[in-house]
């Protein structure tokens, strides 16, 4: 009896314990445990890198810096290969002084080519200087354009066209332009590298006698390297003729070298 009665106060008891009391107890048994439990360290998260605004496909060349300053080259550099001088050569202006004259130019044709005209040869330093452009190279070019001025070998030009860089031949078979004499030839070749080099115009007093002039993107090539897959077509054409110029130094040298020792 006693038993039952006992039974009956604890089951009064569990009902009368308030339920508020209950929830703050299992509150404090999830305090006690959350406190014991190990403590985990807070993962880093780099920060995120800035994405550039743009990644451009290629970078145009820019021809705010200067071309590097011009070496004279009257004597090949003893100090560096044939290719460093060709590499030098690649990043000199188009525009500067001619630094071999008209003789010289033509004992260096004569040896391939003895018929050569050495009014050639002239007009190259003469008109060269007119345009600020480096005659003696630009002859060198033509030597190129012309097989030594022979105007063989496949060559699509003749020499009564006066035409010493292949204006106008843009395709196989094609003649290009003619000129009616030596100095309207050369003029018009240095007012197409004069095109390709600056954006001033002429000369003043200069007449435009190159039909292409107006065809070129004015300046877009101050350096010799630059007309390579746009004079031509050939990524190596003006190592072909800067070649030929470091050729012609050593020519000059070896003439100079004779001339002091007789």
């Amino acid at each position: 009896m006693r038993a039952a009665s006992a039974v009956i106060l604890l089951l009064a008891a569990v009902v009368a314990f308030p339920a508020s009391a209950r929830r703050h107890r299992k509150k404090k048994q999830a305090v006690r445990k959350e406190a014991l439990a190990p403590v985990k360290k807070p993962v880093a998260v780099p920060d995120e890198e800035p994405w550039p605004e743009e990644i451009p496909d290629y970078a145009e060349p820019s021809f705010s810096e200067p071309p590097v300053a011009q070496p004279s080259f009257t004597e090949p550099v003893a100090a560096l290969s044939v290719e460093e001088q060709v590499e030098l050569l690649m990043k000199q202006s188009i525009m500067g002084e001619s630094v071999i004259d008209a003789g010289a130019l033509r004992d260096f044709v004569a040896r391939h080519n003895p018929e050569f005209d050495i009014a050639i040869a002239e007009a190259y330093i003469t008109v060269g200087r007119r345009y600020g452009i480096r005659g003696d190279i630009a002859l060198c070019q033509s030597i190129l354009e012309t097989g030594w001025f022979r105007f063989a070998d496949g060559t699509c030009v003749t020499p009564d066209q006066h035409n010493y860089c292949g204006l106008g031949v843009v395709k196989l078979g094609s003649k290009g332009h003619s000129f009616d004499t030596i100095e309207q030839g050369v003029t018009a070749q240095m007012q197409h590298l004069y095109a390709y080099a600056c954006s001033d115009p002429l000369p003043e007093g200069e007449k435009l006698l190159d039909p292409r002039f107006k065809l070129v993107s004015r300046g877009v090539a101050p350096t010799w390297a630059e007309l390579s897959g746009r004079w031509a077509a050939n990524d190596r054409y003006a190592r072909s003729f800067l070649r030929l110029y470091i050729e012609l130094t050593k020519f000059c040298a070896g003439k100079n070298k004779a001339g002091n020792n007789s």
